[in-house]
C-alpha cells in the first residue's frame, strides 16, 4: 500500500491557497512534532524540551522546505521501490505504451 499522506497533505495545502514553501514547511513541521511527540510519550524527551528542539529547528525545517520547493523531481528521491514502480505503471499508463517500451524511449 502506497502512503498517500503526502499528496493529500499537498492537496489540502493548494485548496487552502498556502504557496508550496508553506505547504513542505507545515508538512516537515507536523512530521518533526509528531516524532518529538513520540520521544516525550516514551519518556525520552520531556514537554519543554521537545518544544525548544521544535522552535530550534524551525530555521532548518524552512531551508529544508525552500530547497525542496526548488528542487526538480530527479532530486527527491528515497528508497521506495512501492512509489517508482508506481511511477513506472502512470508513465505506461500516460504513454499508453508497453513497460519496455516507456523505459528506452528518451
Amino acid at each position: 500500500m502506497v502512503c498517500a499522506h503526502a499528496i493529500v497533505f499537498a492537496l489540502v495545502g493548494q485548496a487552502a491557497q498556502l504557496t508550496k514553501t508553506d505547504t513542505v514547511f507545515a508538512f516537515l513541521h507536523s512530521f518533526t512534532a509528531g516524532l518529538l511527540g513520540a520521544g516525550t510519550r516514551l519518556g525520552v524527551l520531556g514537554h519543554m524540551t521537545a518544544q525548544q528542539t521544535l522552535a530550534a529547528i524551525a530555521p532548518d525545517l524552512e531551508t529544508v522546505a525552500q530547497n525542496a520547493v526548488l528542487a526538480n523531481l530527479d532530486d527527491l528521491w528515497s528508497c521506495t521501490p512501492t512509489l517508482t514502480l508506481l511511477k513506472y505503471l502512470i508513465i505506461v499508463f500516460l504513454n499508453d505504451c508497453s513497460l519496455l517500451k516507456c523505459l528506452q524511449s528518451p
